[in-house]
């Protein structure tokens, strides 16, 4: 519970530090929604890196998606897991790591649907910040 009331406070931080960025740089709220959106991306391509590695401690290490790769050390095996998201969030997917077990493609498909929508807002945002150049 203290770990969220902390959350919070960050990103009301975050949102203070913005509002003053906006104003000193004469921001439109395009580019307040493009920086808090790329803000948000890289939290949660952190987070949920770190959520698929805690998942892959409770199956079987013979079928996770890093056993080829085996042995790997924490920084390693972070990377990995941080590419696979990315690849995930991007909807590239080369193929090269991808989810064995079926709790890795449930936790995989949840992260393709966030992925979505994070290019549909930014794709948004962009169309915003454009509209805004071109009223200019």
């Amino acid at each position: 519970m203290t770990r969220l009331a902390r959350l919070v406070k960050i990103v009301n931080k975050q949102k203070k530090l913005i509002n003053r960025m906006s104003e000193k740089f004469s921001l439109n709220t395009g580019w307040d929604r493009l920086i808090m959106l790329t803000t948000f991306f890289f939290f949660f391509l952190h987070f949920s890196s770190c959520i698929f590695l805690v998942i892959t401690q409770f199956e079987d290490s013979r079928t996770l998606f890093f056993t080829p790769y085996l042995p790997l050390s924490d920084y390693e095996l972070y990377v990995l897991s941080t590419y696979f998201i990315m690849m995930t969030i991007t909807t590239v997917g080369y193929g090269d790591v991808k989810a064995e077990t079926p709790i890795e493609r449930v936790f995989a498909m949840v992260i393709m649907i966030v992925g979505i929508s994070f290019f549909t807002l930014l794709s948004g945002a962009l169309a915003s910040i454009l509209t805004a150049h071109d009223n200019n």
